[in-house]
């Protein structure tokens, strides 16, 4: 047995790296880096490593998600519990206990103490200790989970922080959403304008060219050609005609139709919406209130795509005055309603995340974006190619 004074974290590092089959820690705080890397290193090599941590702010300086997903366990315990332990059992034949905490503080302020031994009767003690943590903060040792949050969701406060976190995400994401598909829609419309007749014509003459060769061969497959080539006019047509009146439509609603990025009647619209997301997105509410939410959340969908404030203002008012039907977060103690909660919203930010990324990964966003205040130039460029085409018809 040794009693260590000074010099603690280099004694307890030299024990650590001595494991060959596990490392058990109940420390209340950790944030020391070096423990830490030694730690990963050995779950990489398929040591096995289990963490009891107290739930507390100052144990978000590490990356224990990289610890977990390298194969280690990791538990925040319950905070009107606290775990005030600092030992670790390695391979169940070392134990090192004390007063010192796994922290930078306590490795380069504090007057501590570490003993290191491995008398069997203090070893047996800790081992009992430590599997009697499982009991006292309600933990399933045999659940195989891969990510931490699992192990998270047992803990209430830690539930009401990172649905605040994925609430705010989800509306954000929301938004970002409804701008990008705004953005792409208004580029697509102000090319056809642009290119719009020149496309027209395009088509007529691609119809022409293949009506004469018909006539000329009397293929079948030319005469196929050519009545496919009709049908892609005809529909073109329609098209250009249906964009011209929505045109005039928008340009009725809209005083400057062109520049709705700056706007600041657009830029009001988006924090209501923003706002009316957080409170009333069908994602985020209890399952008797989804329905009520859809219709809601579609009424301030439609409103923000109208750029209707007043209507916004309306049903953020209606919101925030109690109609609001999400769950207390804040008061609710109720575990179970909470995680389901959680999950629907962990499981909606990442459905939601990937709808906005396909729609970043867009042909149509990638140009508008690499264009950014350039959209005629890219217009022009478009048009030329077309006229280029148009003349190969022209011989």
């Amino acid at each position: 047995m040794f009693a260590h004074f000074q010099n603690i974290q280099h004694f307890l590092l030299q024990e650590l790296q001595t494991a060959q089959n596990h490392i058990h820690v109940a420390v209340a705080w950790f944030t020391d880096k070096d423990l830490y890397r030694i730690l990963l290193q050995k779950a990489n090599n398929g040591v096995e490593i289990i963490v009891f941590l107290t739930d507390d702010h100052i144990n978000t300086s590490l990356d224990f998600g990289a610890l977990v997903k390298a194969g280690a366990k990791v538990y925040f315990t319950d905070e009107n519990k606290l775990m005030h332990h600092k030992f670790c059992i390695i391979d169940d034949k070392i134990l090192c206990f004390g007063s010192y905490n796994w922290t930078f503080k306590a490795n380069h302020y504090n007057t501590e103490n570490l003993v290191i031994t491995q008398e069997e009767e203090l070893l047996v003690s800790f081992k009992q200790e430590f599997k009697r943590l499982y009991k006292i903060y309600n933990i399933n040792p045999n659940i195989d989970v891969k990510e931490i949050t699992l192990y998270y969701a047992q803990n209430t406060l830690w539930l009401k922080a990172q649905i605040k976190m994925l609430e705010m995400q989800n509306a954000f994401l929301t938004t970002e959403i409804d701008r990008a598909t705004q953005l792409i829609t208004r580029f697509n419309l102000l090319l056809k304008q642009y290119i719009g007749f020149a496309w027209l014509k395009l088509q007529e003459m691609k119809m022409l060219f293949a009506e004469k060769k018909a006539r000329l061969t009397q293929k079948e497959e030319d005469v196929k050609h050519f009545f496919e080539q009709k049908k892609q006019f005809e529909q073109s047509t329609q098209e250009f005609k249906k964009e011209n009146q929505n045109q005039k439509e928008t340009e009725n609603q809209q005083e400057n139709p062109q520049n709705t990025e700056n706007n600041p009647k657009t830029e009001t619209a988006k924090k209501l919406y923003y706002k009316i997301v957080k409170l009333c997105h069908p994602d985020a509410v209890e399952q008797q209130y989804e329905q009520e939410a859809k219709v809601i959340f579609n009424l301030a969908k439609q409103a923000f795509d109208a750029n209707d404030t007043q209507k916004l203002q309306e049903i953020l008012q209606d919101l925030e005055q109690g109609t609001a039907f999400t769950l207390d977060v804040e008061n609710t103690q109720e575990l179970p309603k909470l995680q389901a909660l959680f999950e629907k919203l962990n499981k909606n930010n990442k459905i939601i995340t990937q709808e906005l990324q396909k729609l970043q990964d867009s042909t149509e966003y990638k140009t508008l974006t690499m264009y950014e205040n350039r959209w005629n130039d890219y217009f022009e460029e478009t048009l030329q190619k077309i006229y280029k085409e148009m003349s190969f018809f022209n011989l």
